[in-house]
């Protein structure tokens, strides 16, 4: 009969205790959540958000499984549990109307969530359920910034340089377009829009003469900061009332 030293006995024996410690919080499953967190660098988020929500949810008559703050470095963030996906949606719906009364300029990212069921002992011994790979159930929220000044003006250029290249191709020397439709009407159909579509200016008094090798727009005193400003940025000179060349 073999035999080992009793310390080989006990390293097991503590071996499979520590994995199967572990590896409980993956039978405890999950509950429904909302996680709400700032959007703006402005506006941090404390413990009194946790208070502001748990008051809103009994005024609603929500139940909730717990409210917990997390402070992980300096994006924090206010975890509601619920007991089911029900009273989830409903919260979600509440919360986005109540802390962002302005939806075109929100101040929260309120976002649905999962969190774990996992008894606090072993949360406190950091023992987690695992996850295989990326994780996104519970959503995930992109905010993008992007400089629309500076992408309308890249497609106007690529709309010039194609033009051009056209004309040089059909042997056109110039082409005229202008501000206004034949009839001078007060609202242009889309159709008779090209000096918009084409140089990006949207005032009416504008004539623009496009040559394979430049684009110039002639407008009168009425329009000369709105033409320098809508056409910053781009290849188009911009002609004073009255300047010929």
């Amino acid at each position: 009969m073999n035999r080992y030293p009793l310390w080989k006995y006990i390293l097991i024996v503590v071996a499979i205790v520590f994995g199967l410690v572990y590896t409980a919080p993956n039978f405890f499953g999950e509950s429904p959540a909302i996680q709400i967190s700032s959007v703006k660098s402005t506006v941090k988020i404390d413990t009194q958000m946790m208070g502001q929500v748990e008051r809103l949810m009994k005024d609603r008559g929500l139940q909730t499984d717990g409210l917990y703050f997390d402070a992980d470095g300096m994006h924090s963030t206010v975890k509601v549990r619920f007991s089911d996906t029900a009273t989830q949606f409903k919260a979600k719906e509440i919360l986005e109307r109540t802390l962002n009364p302005d939806q075109e300029d929100p101040t929260y990212s309120i976002a649905f969530n999962l969190l774990p069921n996992t008894p606090q002992w072993l949360q406190k011994l950091h023992a987690l359920p695992m996850y295989l790979g990326l994780d996104l159930r519970g959503g995930v929220h992109f905010l993008m910034k992007v400089d629309v000044d500076a992408a309308i003006n890249a497609r106007i250029q690529g709309l010039q340089t194609s033009a051009r290249n056209l004309m040089r191709e059909n042997d056109v020397r110039f082409y005229i377009t202008y501000g206004t439709d034949p009839h001078a009407s007060e609202y242009m159909a889309d159709c008779w829009k090209e000096n918009a579509y084409l140089t990006g200016f949207l005032g009416e008094a504008c004539t623009t003469v496009v040559t394979p090798e430049e684009v110039r727009l002639w407008t009168d005193s009425r329009y000369y900061l709105q033409a320098e400003k809508e056409l910053a940025g781009t290849e188009i000179i911009l002609m004073r009332e009255s300047e010929i060349d």
